[in-house]
């Protein structure tokens, strides 16, 4: 897999790894021929986060041939420290000298490579050591989830209705509405 991410959206990739470093401590990378797919779970495997890039989120995304045991939905799939991506992205989220960014993921290979190019011809090479192969499936019944969806600007209205120094909001999720609080439902008891 070779893609590149253009400047105004790698301050997007950088919040969605930080959100899941509150996760997990492990990042899964899983390359479709149509998407890239970052995935994190707890240590008790009780909670987990997903984000899905299209290919029209990168200015270029080229997969090669995918070996797979389904032919239905080849899939390259590797698993890398959270720590290591995030000591290369978090630098970038305020810097304005940003061009690019160019990921190189092989089949084959013990290493993803993340090319960043700044402005005034100047190249950063980041390797990180991949620590294996491996696909993770989530199971979870699709009838009995709940989905909450809406834009960036709707979350932030509704999170601006709260003080700052609230260490919890509390998401109660129900057919046809969303109640959110914060306060902490064992300090009623």
């Amino acid at each position: 897999m070779n893609c590149t991410i253009p400047a105004g959206n790698l301050k997007v990739l950088t919040k969605s790894l930080q959100t899941l470093s509150k996760i997990g401590d492990e990042l899964y990378i899983e390359v479709t021929k149509e998407s890239l797919l970052f995935r994190s779970i707890n240590a008790n495997k009780t909670a987990f986060c997903s984000f899905k890039f299209f290919n029209t989120f990168f200015t270029s995304f080229e997969v090669a041939d995918i070996d797979s045991e389904s032919d239905e939905n080849p899939k390259l799939a590797r698993k890398i420290q959270m720590k290591a991506i995030l000591a290369i992205f978090k630098p970038l989220h305020k810097d304005k000298n940003l061009a690019f960014c160019h990921v190189e993921l092989q089949y084959e290979s013990i290493v993803i490579i993340f090319k960043i190019q700044y402005k005034f011809d100047v190249t950063v090479l980041h390797k990180v050591h991949l620590l294996d192969m491996e696909f993770w499936q989530v199971n979870y019944p699709n009838d009995s989830m709940n989905q909450v969806t809406g834009t960036g600007h709707c979350f932030s209205q509704v999170l601006s209705n709260f003080q700052l120094n609230n260490d919890d909001l509390g998401l109660e999720v129900m057919h046809h509405k969303v109640v959110m609080r914060n306060y902490d439902m064992r300090q009623m008891y």
